[in-house]
Formats: structure tokens, C-alpha cells, sequence
């Protein structure tokens, strides 16, 4: 018996039900291993300024009311490097899938005025080197030290300027800058 067929030519109902279970059981196995690395992801959540300038967004808990509640840094010994982790510390509260990656840097300093940048991107089988959505930072320091920074952001293409303390993050926002860039890229005629 070869395939799952017996010797007078019918199916075989036992190497049939095996088979069903096995690719059951596969499934399994990969839901557990995604849930495992979003609960990996999650305990990554907890530390608000990672170590690393570039990260990678993971699936985790859903922490959509922390990206408002964010505890930006104070104007006291502000620092471009501080303003860097803490827009880093700010892109991991998210609430986007973990299939997008992102990378956050410094742009310039003007005055009391520190610009910064994450680039999004949601790379895949298809489209391992993806088109970018990026979205525009900007902290204003005051002379009051002890108040917060002044958060804003900007979407690219766009000129609505959000603050973080105000508004959700919407990862449809990223969703529609990279549909936009898509049809505009599908629409210009290479030689």
C-alpha cells in the first residue's frame, strides 16, 4: 500500500485520517510559535526605551491606550540622543502588526526644535524590498523644565500635523501611504 490506496485500488480511510491529522497538528505547531513570539514581543514591550536604535515592531499585547499616555521626557537635560530613544520608546507602543518593521533616526536640530524620522516598511516573499512609509517627528524643548516636551508627527504626503497625546497611531495611515506609493509606481511606464 503506496498513497494511502490498497491493493484493490481504494483509498485507504486510516493513511487519509493520519494525513488530515498531520496537517492539523502542523497548524497547531504554527499558531503556538506565533503566539509564543508575540508573548516574546510583549515582555519586549514592557522595557519603554530599548537599547537598540533600530527595531523591529512585534506582535504583542494590545497597548493601544499606551501610545497616548506615553511618558515623553522633560525639558531638563534634554539631548538629541534622548529625543531618539524616546520617539524609539514611542514607536514600540504601536498598536500595528508585527509584520511591520521600522527604523527611527535623528534628522536635525534647529533651535529648540529636534526633528526625527521612522521609516515603516512591510517587507514580504513578494516584495522583499518594499516601499516606505515615513512619518515625521518633531519635540520642542521649552524653558519650563519641568514640563514635557512638545510632541507632534506628520504622515508623509499629508499636512494634518497629530499629536501623540491627542490621537491614536492608525496603522491604516501606513496601510494607505504604501497603497498610494503602489499605484503610482504601477502606473509610470519603465523602458
Amino acid at each position: 500500500m503506496e498513497g494511502g490506496t490498497s491493493l484493490d485500488g481504494y483509498s485507504n480511510p486510516d493513511k487519509e485520517a493520519a494525513d488530515t491529522l498531520e496537517a492539523i497538528l502542523k497548524g497547531v505547531e504554527t499558531v503556538l510559535a506565533f503566539h509564543k513570539e508575540c508573548e516574546e514581543a510583549e515582555k519586549e514591550w514592557k522595557n519603554p526605551l530599548p537599547r537598540k536604535l533600530e527595531e523591529q515592531v512585534k506582535c504583542g499585547a494590545d497597548v493601544y491606550q499606551r501610545g497616548m499616555q506615553y511618558d515623553w521626557p522633560i525639558n531638563k537635560d534634554f539631548t538629541a540622543d534622548i529625543g531618539l530613544q524616546a520617539v524609539l520608546g514611542y514607536a514600540k507602543t504601536l498598536h500595528i502588526h508585527c509584520s511591520w518593521k521600522y527604523h527611527v533616526s535623528f534628522v536635525r536640530q534647529e533651535a529648540n526644535v529636534y526633528r526625527y524620522r521612522i521609516d515603516f516598511t512591510q517587507p514580504s516573499r513578494t516584495r522583499p524590498i518594499p516601499f516606505v512609509a515615513t512619518v515625521f517627528f518633531e519635540l520642542t524643548t521649552s524653558d519650563v523644565e519641568i514640563n514635557q516636551v512638545s510632541v507632534k508627527f506628520v504622515l508623509e504626503r499629508r499636512t494634518v500635523t497629530y499629536s501623540p497625546r491627542e490621537i491614536f497611531f492608525r496603522e491604516s495611515w501606513l496601510k494607505e501611504i504604501l497603497e498610494a506609493k503602489t499605484k503610482l509606481y504601477q502606473a509610470v511606464d519603465f523602458l
